[in-house]
């Protein structure tokens, strides 16, 4: 994930925990030097931690989300959220001038990621700008520069690892659930291949799951 935040005016709708933590960067010491600018935080719910936080930055809120849509000299939305209404009211949003990015779980803590790193980034320009920086400092510099790069990987496995147990869990109940249905149930994925074919289906059929399974 790369794009140039320097002046970038950007709203965010979805005022979840992820909110918190971006505003948090966008505000802080470390990307103030870039101007960029929270035009506004738009959640239904008012006492999100994101709409709560954006007040306390003296940033605009709405639970509008149409309010978003009207804003001038917009060059960016965040979508943490996903909402039933949005998609019908972000059609609206001329994308030839505004980017859109819907970021789920994993998409929005790889923004994070990614403003820590352009904080680091800026931290080391500056200081590789200093006249007195000494050989050892600079090898310091790109070190901890390394060691963020590592820690964004290593995140992203372990997501990765954590998402696919989930993954595994959900399709272990649905399989229980499945096999324990006392109506005959078989499913057959997109590839029409048969995936799940129960006891009450091989008592209906005569047909045990062995040989029908994983068949098209």
């Amino acid at each position: 994930m790369y794009f140039d935040l320097k002046g970038l005016k950007l709203a965010i709708i979805g005022g979840g925990d992820p909110c918190c933590d971006i505003l948090d960067r966008f505000a802080g010491p470390g990307l103030k030097d870039l101007n960029i600018q929270v035009l506004m935080v738009a959640d239904t719910i008012e006492i999100s931690q994101g709409i709560i936080r954006a007040r306390q930055l003296n940033i605009p809120t709405t639970k509008d989300y149409h309010e978003v849509c009207k804003l001038t000299d917009l060059d960016l939305i965040l979508k943490l959220k996903n909402d039933d209404l949005l998609p019908c009211i972000l059609e609206k949003v001329n994308t030839e001038r505004v980017s859109i990015i819907d970021l789920d779980t994993y998409g929005a803590m790889s923004f994070v990621h990614f403003l820590k790193t352009e904080e680091e980034k800026i931290q080391i320009r500056k200081r590789l700008e200093a006249q007195d920086l000494e050989k050892e400092a600079v090898a310091e510099l790109f070190d901890q520069f390394s060691r963020r790069i590592s820690e964004i990987s290593e995140n992203r496995i372990s997501f990765l690892e954590q998402e696919r147990h989930d993954l595994r869990k959900i399709e272990k109940e649905l399989n229980q659930i499945i096999q324990g249905s006392m109506i005959p149930t078989f499913i057959i994925n997109n590839e029409h291949i048969i995936t799940h074919w129960n006891v009450a289906c091989e008592e209906l059929t005569g047909y045990p799951a062995y040989k029908l399974v994983g068949t098209d």
